[in-house]
């Protein structure tokens, strides 16, 4: 025997529910092809097919933003910045603005443009 809340428990806590091992290897089988296991309102899991929501993509797109600004733009350092021309900075400056004003276009967050990185453009443009 297995239990569940919100989870698989060998030992049965507070509010779980007992499933048959059965049932249990039935719902890792619908799991390993793609489903996700989610609780049933008795309490009972379930396997169903997996949904992306635009909740979810839109924490997902933020967290790429933040990411990015965190790791190139703010992670530049000031001896760093203090070397580029002038043109290079405002192309940061540009890029960082550009990061920040990702949730305010249109069709985000689906359909996403990311803004090209400077050293990036750099190459492509030479």
């Amino acid at each position: 025997m297995k239990y569940w809340k919100d989870g698989f428990y060998l030992e049965q806590i507070e509010g779980s529910v007992k499933i048959t091992d059965e049932y249990w290897q039935e719902l890792l089988e619908e799991q390993s092809q793609g489903k996700q296991i989610t609780t049933r309102e008795d309490g009972y899991p379930i396997a169903m097919a997996y949904e992306i929501t635009s909740e979810m993509l839109e924490k997902q797109a933020r967290s790429r933003r933040d990411a990015l600004l965190k790791e190139t733009v703010d992670s530049l350092n000031p001896m760093r910045w203090e070397a580029l021309t002038e043109l290079q900075k405002d192309d940061w400056r540009i890029y960082r603005q550009a990061l920040l004003d990702v949730p305010q276009q249109e069709g985000f967050p689906v359909n996403v443009v990311w803004p090209i990185h400077p050293w990036e453009e750099e190459v492509i443009n030479g």
